[in-house]
């Protein structure tokens, strides 16, 4: 299936948000496999300057100059009379489709509803469906709906008809039927697809960090936390009680994810041994709820050196994709793993038992005695501990909304799986 994104764009002007909006979709398609092209203006303006080009590079390699906007941007007023240059409007645009789509199976047009542009283009389309019974249009509608005026005459109309072999594609369900109304359509003929702001595409990862992100699906959970810890000194940092709270999280159904970034490995396999023998005594599965970063260093010699120290850009990336910090130490006096998750805003839990801590933090921040309750002598304390700190992080509202952000709402992964692939074997069927 070859697709055509067909735009009004004459440039990438970074001020104009649709850019993002596209750029996301062309990475979706590109990394499922997807043969695509950006339909632009002729009058199109690459980008110059260096960064942009790089920004912008998906795009530029996919962009091909094929509609002539001329004329075509005359500004049908809604209460309009017919305009005698119309018909020659559509009929130019019939002859540049039949010369720029035809080798496409898929057309997604971007932002031409919100132009009077869209007037001539539906009627080509109409115009079209004859020689072209099988090309599938899905067209995005990128603002808040409006009620048809009763006064409107053809060819304003056209703004508000649907176009034949097309799907419509709203922004949110809550005004997916006021829009649905408009087009006199029904709402399950209208589909939602999310804008994605992916975490991935706003952070400049390493891409090392992107590579462990995809391969273990650490964007794809409820809870994570990123712990730096030296290897050796892995019990009197806290892990065992780390890992038995979040094992009563995966006990209760929710998706758990804990990255020990467990440096200074090289010289101390009994001590990774042991982390992994305790993680399944507390119920999570090796390398799915517990992913240790020294396993990468034994098998991909690009990060063979992870063994010894994890690269700071690295903990930076994987402190930013998380939201959780139990942090159940005995050892440090002015910790920098506890600064790094303070200063990067995640939900932080500290040991009381180690009054250091509270140096660092508000006094009401949630706090355990995880000193003098060892994990394995009193298992139960850390049940009652996973509850309470559920409890507040399902509270804050800061972090229930950067979290269901990270994982769902603006994701290009759940929105690829859920939204826009759905319209594509609509497309296919």
């Amino acid at each position: 299936m070859k697709i055509g994104i067909l735009t009004a764009l004459c440039d990438f002007s970074a001020a104009y948000s649709l850019i993002t909006v596209i750029k996301s979709q062309a990475e979706m398609l590109e990394r499922n496999g997807y043969e695509f092209d950006l339909l632009c203006c002729k009058s199109f303006v690459p980008p110059e300057e260096e960064k942009d080009i790089e920004f912008y590079s998906l795009l530029s390699d996919h962009a091909l100059l094929c509609l002539d906007e001329g004329g075509h941007l005359y500004d049908y007023q809604i209460d309009e009379d017919p305009l005698h240059d119309f018909q020659e409007c559509v009929k130019s645009l019939e002859d540049t489709y039949r010369e720029n789509l035809q080798g496409y199976d898929v057309i997604i047009t971007h932002d031409l509803m919100l132009l009077s542009w869209y007037l001539p283009h539906n009627q080509a389309i109409k115009n079209l469906i004859k020689e072209w019974p099988d090309k599938r249009w899905i067209h995005w509608f990128h603002s808040g709906a409006s009620a048809p005026s009763p006064r409107i005459k053809y060819p304003s109309t056209l703004r508000y008809e649907a176009a034949p072999n097309s799907k419509y594609v709203f922004l949110d369900n809550y005004q997916k039927q006021d829009f649905a109304n408009s087009m006199d359509l029904d709402a399950s003929e209208v589909s939602v697809v999310y804008n994605a702001r992916d975490i991935r595409d706003l952070y400049d990862f390493d891409q090392h960090s992107l590579n462990l992100i995809e391969k273990y699906k650490l964007l794809d959970h409820d809870i994570m936390q990123t712990f730096p810890v030296s290897t050796p000194r892995w019990r009197d940092k806290g892990i065992r009680q780390v890992m038995r709270i979040f094992g009563y999280w995966k006990k209760a159904g929710l998706r758990v994810k804990l990255l020990l970034l467990n440096s200074h490995s090289n010289e101390a396999g009994e001590h990774v041994q042991a982390m992994k023998d305790y993680a399944d005594v507390a119920g999570l599965d090796y390398m799915k709820d517990v992913i240790f970063s020294s396993e990468e260093a034994r098998y991909d010699h690009k990060v063979r050196d992870w063994s010894y120290s994890i690269p700071w850009r690295n903990v930076r990336d994987f402190i930013t994709i998380s939201n959780m910090f139990v942090f159940p130490s005995v050892s440090e006096s002015c910790s920098l793993v506890q600064g790094e998750a303070s200063v990067m805003g995640k939900f932080v839990v500290i040991n009381s038992d180690f009054l250091p801590m509270f140096e660092f933090c508000p006094r009401n921040i949630p706090h355990f005695k995880f000193t003098q309750n060892d994990p394995d002598a009193n298992p139960k304390y850390y049940e009652c501990a996973a509850r309470e700190i559920l409890q507040g992080f399902n509270n804050d509202v800061s972090i229930a909304n950067s979290t269901l952000g990270k994982t769902k709402l603006y994701n290009r992964d759940y929105i690829w799986q859920h939204q826009f692939e759905p319209l594509l074997n609509w497309a296919e069927s």
